[in-house]
C-alpha cells in the first residue's frame, strides 16, 4: 500500500508539476514509476516465494494469481528496472557530458577562482584541483 501511495504521489508530479525544462528526461521517470506502480501490483497478486535447491532456483505464486504466467509476469515487471535504470543513466550522463557538459553549467569565473584560491591552497592543498573547482 505504501508503495502504490508514494508513487502514484510521484507519477502525479512527474506528469503535472514538473518544469518544461526537463524535457525528455520526464518520459524516462513516467516509465520507470509506471513500471513500479506494475510491478507493486503483480507483487501482490502473485505474492511469490522463491525456493532453491542445490544449483536449482524456482519462483512460484501463492497469491490470488497464481499460474505459470503471473510468474512470468512477475519476472518480466522485477527484470525491467534493470533496463530501466540503465536508461536513466545514460540519459543523464549524456546531458552531463556531451550536450554542454557539466564544466560549461557549472564552471566558476575567473572573480570565483580567484577569491576561493587562498581557501584552496590552504585548507584542501591535498585534494585533486578538478574536485576542488567543482566544491
Amino acid at each position: 500500500g505504501v508503495a502504490l501511495l508514494i508513487n502514484s504521489v510521484l507519477l502525479y508530479l512527474v506528469l503535472w508539476k514538473s518544469s518544461k525544462d526537463i524535457g525528455n528526461y520526464r518520459y524516462l521517470l513516467f516509465a520507470f514509476v509506471f513500471n513500479d506502480i506494475f510491478f507493486t501490483i503483480i507483487h501482490a497478486v502473485t505474492q511469490p516465494i522463491a525456493c532453491t535447491y542445490g544449483d536449482a532456483f524456482i519462483i512460484f505464486a501463492t497469491g490470488v494469481w497464481s499460474s505459470l504466467l503471473s510468474i512470468s509476469y512477475y519476472a518480466a515487471t522485477f527484470s525491467q528496472t534493470m533496463p530501466l535504470l540503465m536508461h536513466l543513466f545514460i540519459y543523464r550522463f549524456i546531458a552531463m557530458t556531451m550536450c554542454w557538459g557539466s564544466f560549461y553549467l557549472y564552471a566558476p569565473d575567473p572573480e570565483s577562482l580567484e577569491y576561493l584560491k587562498p581557501f584552496f591552497v590552504g585548507e584542501y592543498a591535498g585534494f585533486d584541483y578538478l574536485a576542488q573547482l567543482y566544491w
